[in-house]
């Protein structure tokens, strides 16, 4: 076992058992915090293949929905419905003119970020990236190809610059693996409506 799992497990008893001594939102905080070392350190392994040599996590697949293309893009442009797509990610919100992206990470606690557009070339592609000082550092597009007029093939790009604490969390939530599932997930709901 190497240093680091031992630390994080170490680290992450020693600061659930004090949680659990705390009252309130500390109390919350961190035990969450404690597990999630826990969980890190339990989970830790080789780097998956979607890391890249800094850390950052890379993702980019596609797949041909057989829907047209502008049914496709209006249901993927309206935000709340991207959880549909991508399982790390809980729940998607408008507060006011900001879009909020809530993701799962363990013991039922949520990472949430703010993020802005940055083009949306109107039923081929939109984009976006979290804003300044958000928890995490996002960015992603969806561009879309018509290849008939009832097939639509959806490409996907998606990287994340983690804190230290959610990488060991999240780099098992974003593999291709999982990104090939869930849009595979996807295909199979929208062409069953």
């Amino acid at each position: 076992m190497n240093t680091s799992r031992i630390l994080k497990l170490a680290g992450g008893a020693l600061l659930a058992v004090v949680g659990l001594q705390q009252k309130g939102k500390t109390r919350i905080a961190l035990t969450g915090l404690g597990g999630a070392l826990i969980y890190a350190g339990l989970k830790e392994q080789e780097a998956p293949a979607s890391l890249t040599s800094s850390g950052d996590i890379y993702l980019e697949d596609s797949v041909v929905v057989h829907r047209p293309l502008s049914e496709v893009y209006m249901q993927l442009r309206n935000f709340p419905n991207l959880p549909q797509v991508f399982s790390h990610l809980e729940k998607v919100e408008f507060q006011g003119e900001n879009i909020r992206f809530k993701g799962q990470v363990p013991l039922g606690m949520l990472a949430d970020w703010d993020i802005e557009m940055v083009f949306d070339d109107h039923q081929e592609r939109f984009g976006w990236r979290s804003k300044p000082g958000s928890m995490l550092d996002n960015a992603g597009s969806l561009t879309f190809e018509k290849i008939d007029a009832e097939n639509t093939r959806v490409h996907v790009a998606l990287s994340y610059k983690l804190p230290k604490e959610l990488l060991t969390v999240w780099k098992d939530l974003l593999t291709p693996e999982r990104l090939r599932t869930d849009l595979e997930v996807y295909r199979r709901k929208v062409e069953r409506v």
